[in-house]
């Protein structure tokens, strides 16, 4: 059986957003449906007047992951789209 799926390197996405705009535009969801969502966590306190936030790119129920150009052997819409290289698509068996 193959096995598939989007690997995220959290500690590199900028939360630049271009994933969910690459996806909206992709499938043509109306204003209120994502098919990745950037969340923001923080920001948290590190130490005395240093804070720090992460941002987490989450695939929603909507995502398909693109198999429209997977199966022709092509990534994913957010993976395309990814200015830093954080997420990754990865094909594999699963045996």
């Amino acid at each position: 059986m193959a096995k598939r799926g989007l690997l995220i390197d959290y500690e590199y996405c900028t939360g630049c957003h271009a994933c969910e705009v690459a996806c909206k535009q992709e499938h043509g969801y109306p204003v209120d449906r994502w098919g990745i969502v950037v969340d923001q966590v923080g920001p948290l306190q590190i130490s005395a007047g240093r804070w720090t936030f992460h941002f987490v790119p989450t695939p929603t129920e909507l995502c398909n992951l693109c198999q429209h150009r997977t199966v022709s052997g092509g990534v994913p819409s957010c993976v395309k789209h990814c200015p830093t290289a954080c997420i990754e698509w990865v094909q594999g068996r699963l045996d």
